[in-house]
């Protein structure tokens, strides 16, 4: 248990940020999502903070720039009348998110619209190697027109590609670290805690250089939640970033401790930051 709630099963995708596609479909007219910020309200965990699609009878959908093997979606929006739920569907082979053959996951209820909706009512999507997911959205029948909660959960097919993994620590074993493993749980103000990790270079054949590490939240809070973290290479110098030097192909980096520093007067809340790595080079 992550605190009051159940362990994440998976990572959620950062898909306002990977180079995914988000559309729109109406008709077999699509329409792409290009607004960064209309990405980010829709992969965020605040529920006053939503993407309007105006769609009245459609889809909305993420076209992956890999194969993906998705494990979970959580939704909350508009469903064009669907009592309760929206279908999900996800393909192998589209190219535009309205050809291809796409296979009907079911009908799932949508979680809630609170700030905790980002971690309940999982939709049990289980599907491997899937290029695009979509979900049957709209605001007929009396709808919401609004998506607040479009998160995708799961991992790459692939275990080899030019990226870079979050990795357990040298204290924790050799392998790779689950969404649970920096999941800090119920936390009270005026708290400090650490938690280590290493990063993997899942490339067979290129170095990553330069590597800068931070932390970043999609959602806002006071004081800024980013900047309750800092990290540190040593376990004695924190900042706000730490840069690794090169790790090569299928190599880990050094522990690297993630320190969690809640003030007195901090607001606490059921928000997921994520780790951010910026990498120089492949070389």
């Amino acid at each position: 248990m992550a605190g009051s709630y159940a362990d994440v099963a998976a990572y959620r995708f950062p898909w306002d940020a990977d180079g995914t596609i988000c559309w729109t479909e109406v008709g077999g007219t699509v329409t792409l999502v290009t607004s960064g910020s209309d990405k980010v309200k829709m992969n965020n965990e605040l529920p006053a903070d939503f993407y309007v699609p105006g769609v009245t009878d459609g889809r909305i959908g993420l076209y992956f720039p890999q194969l993906r093997d998705v494990t979970k979606v959580v939704y909350y929006g508009g469903t064009a009348g669907v009592s309760g739920g929206t279908k999900i569907e996800v393909s192998a082979d589209t190219t535009d998110g309205v050809d291809g053959t796409w296979v009907d996951k079911g009908t799932f209820v949508k979680t809630t619209n609170t700030q905790d909706g980002h971690r309940l009512n999982f939709a049990n999507v289980n599907a491997t190697s899937v290029r695009a997911v979509r979900c049957h959205i709209g605001y007929s029948g009396g709808d919401i027109d609004k998506v607040t909660f479009f998160h995708v959960l799961g991992n790459f097919t692939s275990s080899t590609g030019d990226r870079l993994v979050v990795w357990k620590s040298t204290i924790d074993g050799d392998v790779i670290a689950t969404p649970a493993y920096l999941d800090y749980g119920d936390v009270a103000r005026s708290s400090v805690a650490v938690k280590r990790f290493r990063l993997k270079n899942n490339s067979i054949t290129l170095t990553a250089n330069s590597i800068v590490v931070s932390v970043e939240c999609l959602s806002t809070a006071s004081p800024t939640i980013p900047s309750e973290y800092t990290m540190s290479l040593d376990g004695t110098t924190y900042t706000s970033t730490v840069t690794v030097g090169s790790i090569n192909p299928g190599q880990k980096s050094v522990d690297i401790y993630l320190k969690q520093t809640i003030g007195s007067g901090d607001a606490v809340g059921p928000w997921a930051p994520r780790i951010k790595t910026v990498t120089g080079s492949w070389t």
